[in-house]
């Protein structure tokens, strides 16, 4: 039996927003569920995370012209991301579920049950709105 240990990351994204995003929505985060005990290699020598995206929030209160925007915007955001470890470690994350798991197929299964949940009930965490 393995276990894995699912985190939750949140990346501040309002550097990759065009001026006037950043006016209208503030300080922009996306959150990424990933297993902190597997790595993937991307064609190199460097252990990444396989980051699952499964929600984008921001700090301002929006009307509903700026919520629509905002709902455009995010309809871009890549499903899965990969991060050098190293860079991960360096950065808060905040520990949702150790989850043990018998095969490669029950992982999967496990990790996505977790993902859609989340998914379905985002949590957020960053700096207080």
């Amino acid at each position: 039996m393995a276990i894995m240990e699912l985190r939750i990351l949140a990346l501040d994204v309002t550097s990759l927003l065009d001026p006037e995003g950043v006016t209208i929505f503030g300080q922009t985060f996306e959150m990424f569920l990933y297993d902190a005990y597997r790595h993937v290699y991307c064609c190199e020598a460097t252990p990444s995370f396989e980051l699952q995206h499964y929600d984008t929030w921001c700090m301002n209160e929006l009307n509903e012209t700026e919520q629509e925007m905002f709902a455009d915007m995010i309809s871009n955001t890549e499903p899965v991301s990969y991060v050098h470890a190293w860079r991960i470690v360096k950065t808060k994350t905040q520990p949702f579920k150790t989850i043990e798991y018998d095969s490669d197929e029950d992982y999967k299964e496990k990790f996505q049950e977790n993902l859609e949940w989340l998914r379905a009930n985002p949590i957020q965490f960053g700096p207080e709105r």
